[in-house]
């Protein structure tokens, strides 16, 4: 901490001395004092100079900028002086990296753990001494050395001690499990937490990455977490524990017998040759193997999130097939790494039981010539037998630790880059006043991912307080690059930026941004209520009242729809909003903009999503809330540009033009002159329809023009209509007449005039022309609007209820998925064979050990030597089994269960993805949970065959082998030490249980905070725009909460009954030799059969105890895998059944259609709905947002189904059709295009694998897309990142339609198709469609007019139901509904 403090002091001291009048280019000649003052690692600045010293052709030269001078090609220089930040340099991460999370709490558990770790791990060596010394007695007993009282009293001595080992046994091992796993969850939630929290400290540039995704890193952070958290847990326990006993143990083998205890461990030094070895090799497997499935991760969340995409591009397969070729890669690492450590655990255990046999040889040679007493030689034989055994345990621990090392490198990469941010972040300063004038030196910028492709050269451009500065221009000319760059989401390469004479760079980001104001063309929304959403625009949202809240939704035009939903402004939005309106969606981000009430607003195109009411409405708030602020404004619509508004035109990166929009329009042949020609609502300053109303007024000479309104009731008139309700209206009073055409002193004024109809006809009217047909009136509107029925999460808590109950009605078949979903069922039955027969080892271990021990009990030296070289045969004999079904066992189980969890994880991948639209609704199946579910629980999964399968074979084996092997041998005593067996199978099932309920629980907790990592993740560009990075901290600091909480109950339960259950194993050898002590004092066992069914007895127990040690593992597992048996047992519906025509002629029937979302089953989306498109029609729906176009579109697609009446295609239920074969005929372009994770050319290509380069460059060129693409240094093979975020709106939304055109569907829906695309890219495009739906049926949903007034057929839904349908003339003509829509600026 010093050091850091250290650190902040010097650069603050560097700061100081660069700001020093003496110093050149630095600041210079300022009158004024500079105060400094610490406030939150920041410094507020008083005044910061604005007199730059430059060098000018090698002389210095002070050049003073007001706020009103522009640059005139001067290029200032930046007083920024980067921090010398040392290069990134990671150290290799060792064990102790692991414990970095820790706090001082952490450190006291720990310590605790540690205390109680060691105590434990001396139980084995003390235990070892007490069974020399039992031994020792029955030797003593069976020579006659000691009689049956002393012997009796000897025994009961030492089984009172051993039963105190038993009572420290619960006390230290409960205490020390109880501690780890307490500390683990602590460290495991504080490592999300920073990683968490470091992620909000990178630069936008970091997650634009190819190898940085969404998907990857939540799948990245669950991994990493477990990884981690497994060592620290009870892991770390047992292997401080086993240290602690290997080395007492050999310890107290050389304090009993030096020479034999060297000979052996003789072998050791090839053990650990062996650990070293498969060691190094397992490193990068494992490394290898995180990524892969970090990728495959990717894979997940992409297409989860972008599900409709891929169903209307029939892409299912090409996901699945993706997904699989990276599980399959990591298969292959696995493999390897199976083998690896498989050889390492059959080298280990045949090594270790190895030693034994010049052990067993040495030994007997000792005892045989009176150097060392058969009680001393069984206490080193168990000593070291029990270290050696405990030594094997250690090697999973290190393979846990090894895991644990390679995950928290990731993390340590990191941190070490947000260490350096921070450094930089130290110099950031605090204006106490800001008034916004913003100023461009000669700024240029390439995105880090395209460094090669300029997107801003040489921007020279001055941003006025208090006013408002509007960008227009083509889509990707840079117009919203320039507003990132001011709100420092990027930096410039070159060039400087300043904002009120200060430069940007030298600004705190986070006060920065609080001071900013962003509403993007996409809005995001969290998952979280209303209220919530609306206060993260201030930067104390924490302290936002409701009052607030209100009037900033009533500016923005939503608060009457939020009081419509049931809970008011504490609805909440499911997953991130996606089921409101875009102009919902829209009006919400308005309203968290201007609650933070900023002195910079940045509208990039604010109102595209918002139909032509809500646009005014906005619009006039927008108005207000310009006032004693800086605006900036990006947009295609110039109606939005004001009279007094400063425009800057851009091109290709350069700004072409600037002025007012007067100056701008008397530029003949200028940028922006060609724009407002082209510009909707006035395509064209003359048009057809008013050159024909112009003719019938050449006859009549100029007049002022007086009439009296005619009143007619209309059932809507939108509130921010210009124009009076009447059909006949005064014009506007700058309005005159000459014999040619009407003049208009306020272009304003002609702008209404050719936009409404209304307008026009009331002009027919004031002539008094009746001849004119109302046909000639033609209006031109625009709006954007998704059309998507609002669908917020109303959650109902009797069917939460009846979920639960169902859940606990579940019945497990285990057998039953691992026998239907397990694809190489040879290797597994191998593998239990290998573990059946690696079982039979220690019993077969332990009896010819008994008959070993009692050699030592023959008085004849030959016959001794004789005997024991024989059973120490045996035992070689015996390692050698043991080495190579160990192997196997470990191999081939985790090789079975590794290919069985990618099997599960590919199937249940393939089922999620062939569930309907209403299973992803559900906000249980929110994208972030069910990646959480496919990567972490199918990873646990695998451990239930896999590890806890072989070593409850192996355990069980053990234990019914050595019982019916020490019943053939003594029944009496079999029976007594077996008898406690049951006890500890009652007690490892209650733990499983009670484990298994708060598994379940912490189990959907943890998918609650993956879920709310990844909403945050993906949406960290408007999570830095808002600067609401400590409010995501703490929102996800609070989901992690619950459980942890779990954890910590787990641990104390986990504690108790392990503690218990290691007791019991203490009290079994407590009642074994006791009994056993009574039958040999009684003379009905001799020495030999007592130590045959005692070592029997002890070592399978062991066995057992080891096996009920997994218990905790297993109630994980065994969660996880419900969880995936419920998704691998989804019901879906094959794409390739049903009927197949051999051509399609696209007459589709809408017949009596009745609709509702399967989430809101009481609101009727659509209401009897009758609709006939003839084959090559193009028919048109329009409507006010939220009457249900969107779903017809939605219908047809059967992204979902009606819940009444039908839909022909060519009269052919559309029910009984191959869905894969309709949506191969059927081509959607949406509103909000969604693209993928791959090359330009791959997204083109999506739905068409074999397309040829030619035919992907044909579409791109009819979407004026190849010229710019050929500019990309990798042209058609670059990559567009996550979501397609290196391109602007416009740009992915052409890619968009070059990949419908690329497919060739027979029937086009195109959903506000040209909603993101400026006016010169738009009119390419409306043409380019206009010759593609020659030929075809072709739906339109939109709200422009121009886009539908030349369709055959025009069908108005109103309330779920066409209202209208007909020509646009017969509609006008009509003057109905649709009509109004027209006259109200709807359409």
């Amino acid at each position: 901490m010093s050091d850091i403090m250290n650190k902040e002091e010097i650069i603050r001291e560097e700061i100081v001395d660069d700001i020093s009048p003496t110093r050149t280019n630095t600041y210079v000649e300022d009158n004024r004092d500079t105060i400094f003052s610490d406030i939150s690692n920041s410094t507020l600045v008083e005044s910061i100079p604005r007199i730059i010293t430059t060098n000018v052709d090698g002389k210095e030269k002070n050049v003073e900028f007001t706020t009103e001078e522009q640059y005139n090609g001067k290029r200032k220089t930046s007083i920024y002086k980067p921090v010398q930040k040392p290069p990134l340099q990671v150290s290799p991460t060792s064990v102790f990296h692991i414990f970095r999370f820790a706090t001082s709490v952490d450190y006291f558990l720990m310590t605790l753990g540690m205390f109680f770790s060691v105590l434990s791990g001396l139980l084995i060596p003390l235990m070892t001494h007490l069974l020399g010394k039992i031994f020792g007695a029955f030797t003593d007993k069976q020579i006659g050395a000691i009689t049956n009282q002393v012997f009796e009293e000897k025994i009961k001595t030492l089984l009172f001690q051993f039963s105190l080992l038993g009572v420290g046994s619960f006390v230290l091992m409960g205490s020390m499990i109880t501690c780890w796993m307490w500390t683990g969850e602590r460290q495991s939630k504080k490592m999300k937490q920073i990683y968490f929290k470091s992620l909000l400290r990178m630069e936008i540039a970091y997650f634009e990455r190819d190898d940085v995704t969404s998907g990857g890193l939540l799948t990245s952070v669950n991994k990493d977490t477990e990884d981690v958290q497994a060592v620290i847990s009870e892991h770390m326990g047992y292997l401080i524990q086993d240290v602690v006993t290997v080395v007492s143990t050999f310890v107290l083998a050389f304090i009993s017998h030096a020479i034999l205890t060297l000979v052996i461990l003789a072998s050791m030094p090839l053990l650990l040759l062996s650990l070293a070895y498969t060691s190094r090799r397992a490193s990068p497997l494992i490394v290898q193997e995180r990524d892969i499935f970090v990728q495959a991760g990717n894979v997940l969340e992409n297409a989860l999130s972008a599900i409709k995409t891929i169903r209307a591009f029939n892409g299912e397969e090409k996901e699945e097939k993706k997904h699989q070729n990276y599980l399959q890669a990591a298969n292959s690492v696995s493999s390897s790494l199976a083998w690896t450590y498989g050889l390492r655990s059959g080298l280990t255990q045949f090594l270790i039981l190895s030693l034994f046999v010049q052990g067993f040889w040495f030994g007997a040679t000792l005892v045989a010539n009176k150097r060392l007493a058969p009680g001393e030689v069984l206490s080193v034989f168990y000593s070291a037998m029990l270290g050696l055994g405990v030594l094997k345990n250690i090697l999973p621990r290190i393979v846990s630790i090894e895991r644990g090392k390679n995950a928290v490198n990731s993390i340590n990469i990191l941190l070490e880059k947000v260490a350096l941010m921070e450094l930089e972040a130290l110099r950031g300063f605090k204006l106490s006043k800001i008034e916004g004038n913003i100023e461009f030196n000669q700024v240029s910028f390439s995105y880090p991912s395209r460094p090669d492709t300029w997107v801003l050269r040489n921007i020279d451009l001055y941003i006025p307080a208090y006013q408002t500065t509007v960008f227009v221009g083509e889509s990707g000319s840079g117009k919203s690059t320039i507003t990132q760059l001011i709100q420092r989401l990027y930096e410039p390469e070159e060039g400087l930026i300043m904002l009120d004479g200060r430069e940007l760079r030298i600004l705190n980001i986070s006060w920065l941004r609080q001071q900013i104001g962003v509403v993007s063309q996409e809005p995001v929304l969290f998952d979280d209520t209303i209220f919530a959403n609306v206060a993260y625009g201030r930067a104390d949202y924490w302290n936002t009242t409701m009052k607030e809240v209100e009037d900033a939704c009533k500016l923005a035009c939503i608060h009457d729809f939020i009081m419509e939903l049931p809970q008011g402004y504490d609805t909440g939005f499911g997953d991130m909003g996606k089921k409101l309106l875009g102009g919902q969606r829209q009006r919400i981000a308005i309203a968290r903009a201007l609650i933070k009430d900023p002195a910079i607003l940045i509208l990039d195109e604010a109102s595209s999503a918002l139909d032509m009411t809500s646009d005014h409405m906005v619009q006039k708030a927008l108005e207000n809330c310009r006032k004693n602020r800086t605006t900036i404004v990006v947009t295609h619509q110039l109606k939005h540009i004001g009279d007094s508004d400063l425009v800057y035109v851009m091109n290709e990166g350069e700004i072409v033009e600037s002025g007012t929009k007067s100056q701008l329009l008397d530029i003949k042949n200028g940028y922006y002159n060609k724009l407002s020609v082209d510009h909707s609502p006035n395509p064209k300053r003359r048009t057809p329809e008013l050159d024909s109303i112009n003719k019938r007024l050449n006859s009549h000479e100029s007049q002022q023009i007086c009439t009296t309104p005619t009143s007619l009731k209309a059932k809507r008139v939108s509130a921010m209509n210009f124009l009076s309700a009447d059909l006949s209206l005064s014009p506007p009073p700058s309005a005159t007449f000459s014999r040619k055409s009407w003049y208009f002193e306020d272009p304003m004024d002609m702008d209404m005039l050719q936009g409404s109809a209304t307008a026009a006809f009331s002009k027919r009217n004031e002539i008094n022309d009746n001849s004119t047909s109302i046909n000639d009136i033609i209006s031109y509107y625009e709006d954007n609007d998704d059309g998507v029925i609002i669908d917020v999460l109303v959650t109902n808590p009797d069917e939460s209820k009846s979920e639960n109950t169902e859940q606990q009605k579940f019945k497990f078949p285990i057998i039953k998925l691992i026998r239907e979903t397990m694809d190489n069922k040879s290797f597994y039955y191998i593998g239990i064979i290998a573990t059946v027969i690696n079982g039979l080892v220690m019993p077969a271990f332990s009896f010819v050990l008994a008959n070993l021990l009692n050699t030592y009990s023959i008085a004849d030296k030959d016959k001794l030597m004789y005997e024991s070289r024989k059973f120490a045969l045996y035992v070689l004999l015996i390692a050698i089994i043991n080495g190579i079904s160990t192997h196997f066992k470990y191999y081939l189980l985790e090789r079975a269960s590794e290919r069985w969890a990618v099997r599960l994880r590919h199937l249940g991948f393939g089922k999620v993805l062939r569930q309907p639209q209403s299973w992803f609704d559900k906000p249980e199946n929110a994208t972030g949970k069910v990646t959480t579910i496919l990567t972490t629980d199918t990873e646990s999964s695998k451990n239930l065959i896999g590890q806890f399968a072989g070593n409850i074979i192996l355990g069980l084996i053990s234990l019914f082998g050595g019982i019916i092997w020490a019943f053939a041998v003594g029944w009496q005593l079999t029976l007594v030490g077996f008898g406690l067996v049951p006890l500890l199978l009652i007690i490892s099932e209650l733990q499983g249980f009670i484990l298994q309920k708060y598994e379940k629980s912490q189990k959907l907790a943890t998918e609650n905070a993956a879920n709310s990592f990844y909403q945050t993740i993906s949406s960290l560009r408007t999570v830095f725009s808002l600067a609401i990075e400590p409010a995501m901290e703490n929102k996800f600091h609070s989901s992690l909460e619950k459980p942890y909480k779990i954890g910590v109950k787990k641990a104390f339960i986990c504690g108790f009954t392990s503690g218990f259950l290691d007791s019991l194993s203490y009290l079994t050898k407590v009642v074994t030799f006791g009994y056993g002590a009574k039958l040999v004092s009684d003379g009905v066992y001799d020495l030999q059969t007592m130590l045959v069914v005692w070592t029997l007895v002890i070592f399978c127990t062991t066995s057992a105890s080891q096996m009920l040690a997994t218990i905790p593992y297993y109630a994980k597992s065994k969660q996880a895998i419900k969880t995936i048996d419920k998704i691998i047992n989804l019901p879906v519906t094959s794409n390739t059944e049903g009927i197949k025509p051999n051509h399609i002629q696209g007459t589709i029937v809408f017949k009596d259609v009745k609709f509702s979302y399967p989430e809101r089953p009481d609101t009727t989306v659509l209401n009897g709905l009758d609709l006939t498109i003839h084959q090559g029609q193009t028919v048109a729906l329009v409507g006010r947002s939220g009457n249900g176009k969107s779903t017809v579109a939605a219908l047809l697609q059967r992204i979902y189904e009606p819940t009444h009446g039908s839909i022909m295609l060519d009269y052919e239920d559309l029910k009984g059709l191959e869905l894969r074969w309709l949506r191969e005929n059927v081509g959607i372009v949406s509103q909000e295009p969604v693209l993928f994770d791959m090359t330009i050319a791959e997204n083109i290509s999506y739905g068409k694998d074999d397309a040829t380069k030619e035919e992907i460059e044909t579409v791109a060129k009819q979407v004026n897309l190849h010229e710019f693409i050929l500019n990309l240094p990798n042209g058609y093979d670059t990559k567009l990142g996550s979501c397609g975020s290196q391109l602007s709106g416009g740009q992915k939304q052409r890619i968009a339609i070059a990949r419908v055109l690329l497919i060739d569907p027979k029937i086009l829906i195109l959903d506000e198709a040209t909603s993101a695309l400026d006016t010169t890219n738009e009119a390419i495009v409306q043409e380019t469609l206009s010759k593609v739906q020659k030929g075809r049926t072709t739906l339109v949903i939109t709200h422009r007019l121009k886009s539908v007034k030349n369709s055959d057929k025009i069908a108005l839904v109103e309330g779920g139901k066409i209202l209208e349908s007909g020509t646009h003339k017969e509609l006008m003509t009509l003057r109905g509904e649709y009509f109004e829509l027209v006259r109200s600026g709807n359409l």
